[in-house]
């Protein structure tokens, strides 16, 4: 299967997933592990060659959130992408010449950190990276190495992973995907790869 390409006046990606932060309290070894519910919304480029053979597509993150509540700390921690800069490019390579799967997907970002209403992180560097994927949105079945340690007061946190990502469609991408799969304007492989499965 290729990468799919950017279907004509297709828009962002939307992704779904969770990522796991660990808490420790320093002062009495509590730990705790939160799932934040996260959502991001992405754009991709067309897919290119590289000199070494091996296929890329280019992303830029549009938007990212990820949410979640504390036991330890009582309030909520709120991972967001930086507003008002410049966001690090973010790409998915093919691992080998011959074939575009499997996968490369590293994702960079800058964010800021809030727990409850008080902004704590300003612009935090961040990158989450998987490997062998098998499809473009992943279906799922990925898991996306984070470390992003930091301490707030007596606590530390670490993002340790992001999975499970389910992509979204709006009803008109919907459309445009089934019209140009109709019409024989999107390919199949695009089509089984934009389409979630039912």
């Amino acid at each position: 299967m290729e990468f799919p390409r950017t279907v004509p006046f297709w828009g962002n990606d939307r992704i779904y997933s969770r990522m796991l932060l660990r808490v420790i309290d320093r002062k009495t070894g509590a730990r705790e592990d939160i799932l934040l519910s996260s959502s991001m919304e992405l754009r991709r480029g067309m897919p290119y060659r590289l000199a070494s053979g091996r296929r890329v597509i280019d992303v830029q993150i549009r938007d990212w959130r990820a949410r979640g509540t504390s036991r330890l700390l009582g309030k909520a921690i709120e991972y967001r992408l930086s507003p008002g800069v410049a966001q690090p490019g973010s790409a998915v390579i093919a691992e080998g010449p011959g074939s575009d799967f499997p996968a490369t997907m590293t994702f960079n970002a800058l964010f800021d950190v809030y727990i409850g209403d008080e902004l704590i992180m300003r612009e935090m560097n961040g990158t989450a990276r998987a490997t062998g994927l098998t499809s473009i949105p992943p279906r799922g079945d990925d898991v996306f190495a984070v470390n992003k340690p930091f301490e707030v007061a007596q606590y530390a946190m670490e993002a340790v992973e992001c999975a499970g990502s389910a992509a979204a469609l709006t009803s008109r991408q919907r459309r445009i995907l089934r019209l140009g799969r109709a019409l024989r304007l999107v390919p199949r492989s695009t089509y089984d790869s934009l389409m979630p499965r039912s």
